[in-house]
């Protein structure tokens, strides 16, 4: 795997990282503070995985008709619109949604990424390319999630019922 192409597939693994990372604590974060109940905001975080589930079956044949490319593509193009409509759209139906379709992005993006890294690496490097790939993605997510509460006031929309 060419060592340019092999750097942005992880940067944008580590955004990718980032925009779940902060999502979900954001979201939840701002669906308690407009005083909605605890099991609708389970409910509302719970989409998010319900789109990388219904995702699932249906990436194994779209990357075997279409490639991993135009999976990458895919995921990336439906996360960022998904999250690009979050502050324009501050309802828990929409960001409900929002989340389901970030969810199957995100899976899209994932699919297709582990694809490429397994199938364009040599065998004496894979796991080389798998642990930075791993890397990429949870160092992100893991410093989005330290500051919830900091991030709200800078996302700037508020949720409503």
């Amino acid at each position: 795997m060419q060592r340019f192409r092999f750097s942005i597939l992880l940067l944008v693994v580590f955004i990718s990282g980032l925009i779940q990372g902060a999502l979900i604590p954001l979201l939840s974060t701002l669906i308690e503070r407009d005083g909605n109940p605890a099991w609708l905001n389970g409910l509302n975080a719970t989409m998010l995985y319900l789109g990388v589930i219904v995702s699932a079956p249906l990436l194994e044949r779209f990357v075997r008709k279409y490639g991993f490319r135009p999976t990458i593509v895919l995921g990336i193009v439906l996360t960022a619109l998904a999250t690009f409509f979050l502050p324009l759209w501050p309802s828990l139906l929409m960001w409900a949604l929002m989340r389901f379709v970030i969810g199957f992005g995100d899976s899209a993006l994932h699919y297709g990424s582990q694809v490429w890294v397994t199938s364009a690496s040599e065998k004496r490097s894979l796991g080389r390319a798998m642990a930075y790939y791993g890397m990429a993605f949870s160092s992100d997510s893991r410093s989005a999630r330290s500051s919830p509460r900091s991030s709200t006031s800078t996302f700037g929309c508020r949720s409503s019922s």
